[in-house]
């Protein structure tokens, strides 16, 4: 990563404290769409390297970089709509059991009825589903893809 890079992670994760030029203090963007409340913010007086910190730390070591490939690629194909992407959506319970089902089924090859075996329900902390119920949601997610590819194939 180069310096403008540096940048723009830091103020896309980041804002200061105060409107003031010589602000050294940063609060996480992350931390406030998660309603987690920090006491003080991050200190950064002499560049960036405690913010990278912070987003290295356990507390975004995996999410910070996927979310900020998605803002590069927004950057690329929709350079106005940049810089507005919500970090963290809140998902139901219910969105995240399909999910968390429609990914084990399809990221491993599996047949739909993996959801309704009474072994794999054992060892797995995800809420019960029905196949019928993975199967509707999965036709949904593949018309809705198709439909964004021919659209943006044309």
């Amino acid at each position: 990563m180069n310096k403008t890079d540096n940048k723009d992670i830091i103020t896309f994760f980041f804002y200061p404290t105060s409107d003031r030029k010589d602000c050294h203090e940063y609060w996480c963007k992350i931390y406030k769409e998660r309603d987690c409340h920090r006491e003080k913010p991050y200190a950064s007086p002499k560049g960036y390297q405690n913010l990278f910190n912070h987003l290295q730390s356990e507390a975004h070591e995996n999410e910070w970089k996927d979310l900020w490939k998605v803002e590069k690629q927004s950057r690329i194909l929709a350079p106005t709509q940049s810089g507005n992407i919500n970090l963290l959506k809140k998902f139901t319970p219910e969105a995240e059991t399909l999910f968390g089902w429609m990914e084990l089924v399809i990221h491993n090859c599996e047949p739909f009825s993996y959801v309704e075996n009474k072994i794999i329900r054992k060892y797995i902390k995800l809420g019960t589903v029905t196949v019928e119920y993975v199967q509707k949601h999965t036709i949904e997610v593949y018309d809705i893809v198709i439909e964004e590819i021919k659209k943006n194939s044309s």
